[in-house]
């Protein structure tokens, strides 16, 4: 069990330096710091992109930051109206 689960987890994150950037996988890394289930997220879309065929090319910081912000307005806002 924790040898399949420590080899999945070599995998992504081969996947993961064949598909980012420097800059990206830096910036992803801050982002796991801060939030991780927010960044496996991340990671999980990234490697089903490249893993169906979608994705062959190198992704970039910026295209990182737009991920995020995608994902980040999905929230729910609250708003409170004075009367």
């Amino acid at each position: 069990m924790k040898v399949s689960q420590e080899r999945n987890e070599v995998e992504r994150e081969k996947i993961l330096r064949l598909i980012l950037s420097s800059k990206a996988r830096e910036r992803l890394s801050n982002v796991k710091i801060v939030k991780p289930e927010l960044a496996k997220k991340i990671e999980d879309y990234l490697i089903y992109l490249y893993t169906s065929g979608k994705l062959n090319r190198e992704v970039t910081e910026a295209e990182i930051v737009q991920i995020l912000k995608s994902l980040s307005s999905n929230k729910t806002k609250i708003k409170f109206v004075r009367k």
